[in-house]
């Protein structure tokens, strides 16, 4: 509160006088006036006026003739709702009411001023508002497609929500969309009610392979008009969530081949099953289905590949990491191999376990028919191909030497950046192995509005900043990343 200046009571006897005819002066009126700042906060345009008080005190001298009270504030809505002249008795106080109606947003500023015949006859205090317009917003502000084949379709969900006071219905429909063509459905008139939400399925069909951009704008008459930006096929400004759908810590833009199936990914496990795991354009590569030495013969059917130009693949091969040995070579007698695989080693060796692999053809534990050279590797701590390295190529072995293995976490075995605490790269893949695709780089959405500083977000730390939000006037912040403040 501002206060006035304390006036000391004065007794000056006069020159020649007696007592009797000395002069009193009153002690000098004293008013206090506040709060010093009001601030209302964000009000809402169309809402009930904010009703609230100013306090006058009387604070020393005698009764003080409050004349009348002034509100400067330049049209903002500010008003005095009170009745004056008061009088206000000493030790006593008086509230003085005023209200808030803005007619129009912004940052709103008033000064309250009270004439009275106290010492300091004029005292002003200040106020403040945040006007803002009620009206209808979308949740998600982006519906990121992820990849759209051409010819193919996507559908995904906008909530239109109502934070105004009144209820809206829908105007109109706009669609204008580059690459594709996009259906909103919604019926025109459609209902909004004050705190409703209006869930609208938007489908977007895309006519190429290429990038597709466009917008949908929600037409809510005198409330405005609420934009929803559409996006696929977008690798350098999307969101890498939306190019991961099936969550394997690898997008379609890091180079996920089969971006439906969890087991699919560069780095995964190559499995007898016709299928390129591993999208390395190879199928089956290093399973019993595949033709790794290139004679021409798998080790068990259906053989679904090879790396020669077999005119024909066919299953029997016992040792396919050895070209010479298959289902009807030519048996080299005293090698210790079962070099026709027939289940027989040559003569003059032993195959304790039958596994059609003696210790002079390297068999390194005789007794184990799962153990001998070509035989495949398991988690388990045993050298099964007897290459004296145990359980390579499986999850319990640290294939890229970062020093985790998958079984500890490491989701990208085959790449030695790729493991737990590891710096998250810009490249679409998850390299934290902490399940989220580039966070914390310019590819990631770190605030989840659905836009990512590659994609023009200028404050990716908050949600309220980005190319699709509605510029507010007077805040002194640039929420629609334009490079300037203000509409």
């Amino acid at each position: 509160m501002r206060r006035s200046l304390l006036l000391v009571t004065l007794f000056i006897p006069l020159v020649g006088a007696c007592i009797s005819d000395t002069n009193v002066i009153e002690a000098a009126k004293e008013l206090e006036f506040g709060p010093n700042l009001t601030d209302l906060g964000d009000v809402v345009v169309g809402a009930e006026p904010v009703a609230f008080n100013l306090i006058a005190l009387n604070v020393a001298g005698g009764t003080i003739h409050l004349a009348s009270v002034d509100v400067q504030d330049d049209g903002a809505g500010f008003a005095f709702v009170g009745a004056v002249p008061v009088e206000v008795e000493p030790d006593a106080s008086v509230e003085l009411p005023f209200t808030y109606t803005p007619s129009a947003e912004g940052w709103h500023t008033a000064t309250f001023t009270v004439f009275s015949n106290a010492v300091e006859s004029e005292m002003a205090v200040e106020g403040r508002a945040h006007a803002i317009v009620g009206a209808a917003r979308a949740r998600p502000l982006v519906l990121d497609y992820g990849r759209l084949a051409m010819d193919a379709s996507g559908l995904l969900t906008v909530d239109l929500v109502n934070d105004g006071v009144v209820d809206l219905a829908l105007a109109g429909v706009t669609v204008n969309v580059d690459g594709g063509t996009a259906v909103a459905d919604v019926a025109v008139d459609a209902a909004l009610p004050v705190d409703g939400v209006l869930e609208v399925e938007i489908a977007l069909d895309a006519d190429s392979n290429a990038t597709i951009d466009g917008t949908v704008s929600f037409d809510f008459g005198s409330a405005g008009k609420v934009q929803v930006r559409l996006r696929a096929n977008d690798c350098a400004t999307g969101d890498p969530s939306a190019y991961d759908v099936d969550e394997d810590g690898v997008s379609v833009c890091g180079g996920d081949c089969d971006d439906a199936v969890f087991s699919v990914h560069p780095g995964a496990s190559e499995l007898a099953n016709g299928d390129d795991d591993d999208c390395d354009e190879l199928t089956d590569e290093g399973t019993v289905a595949f033709d790794d030495d290139g004679d021409c013969m798998c080790e068990v059917a259906p053989c679904v590949g090879s790396v020669t130009n077999c005119a024909t693949i066919t299953a029997g091969d016992c040792a396919d990491d050895d070209p010479s040995v298959y289902l009807g070579a030519v048996e080299v007698l005293g090698d210790g191999v079962d070099g026709n695989c027939d289940g027989e080693v040559d003569s003059g060796s032993s195959d304790v376990d039958g596994d059609g692999y003696s210790p002079l053809g390297k068999d390194c534990d005789d007794l184990d028919p799962a153990v001998h050279p070509g035989a495949r590797e398991l988690p388990d701590g045993v050298d099964q191909d007897c290459d004296l390295t145990v359980d390579e190529g499986t999850v319990a072995y640290d294939d890229d030497k970062d020093g985790t293995t998958e079984l500890q976490g490491d989701c990208a075995d085959g790449d030695a950046l790729a493991h737990p605490g590891a710096v998250e790269r810009v490249n679409w893949r998850d390299d934290d192995c902490d399940g989220v695709i580039d966070e914390g780089t310019v590819n990631g959405d770190d605030d989840h509005d659905g836009f990512t500083e590659n994609g023009g977000d200028c404050a990716d730390a908050d949600p309220t900043r980005n190319p699709g939000q509605r510029e507010v006037s007077g805040n002194g912040k640039d929420e629609d990343c334009n490079g300037a403040t203000g509409p």
